[in-house]
């Protein structure tokens, strides 16, 4: 009578422990690549700090939203302090952003992309 039960709960207690664990693994993941590009605005924003790391260069950026301050990091080289970038976040969550696609240097011409973005969505 007790096994029964014991065995029951090991299955959910299982259950429970792979649903956790694909939502830590795979959490950052979906928010990045399925919220924001639906549901995230763009906003242009300045550097306003570097930092090194074992990795490479992180810029660090600072934007409003809702009369809130919120600050972001990506790990994105040859920027200077000062450079202007665009971001993408979520403005029910502004917390949920990141560096828009692209601009890992500051060779690449983001600026452009967005114009004729811009275009595109006013036909």
């Amino acid at each position: 009578m007790f096994m029964p039960q014991l065995l029951n709960f090991i299955k959910r207690l299982w259950r429970i422990l792979i649903l956790s664990t694909i939502v830590i693994v795979f959490g950052n993941y979906l928010l990045h690549e399925t919220i924001l590009p639906f549901y995230g605005e763009t906003k242009k924003v300045e550097i306003n700090k570097i930092t090194g790391g074992t990795r490479g260069e992180f810029i660090h950026y600072l934007f409003i939203c809702n009369g809130k301050e919120y600050h972001g990091s990506s790990l994105a080289g040859g920027y200077a302090i000062g450079d202007s970038i665009f971001i993408e976040y979520w403005p029910t969550f502004p917390h949920i952003n990141r560096i828009c696609r692209g601009q890992t240097s500051p060779h690449h011409s983001f600026d452009k992309y967005m114009f004729y973005l811009r275009k595109i969505e006013s036909i």
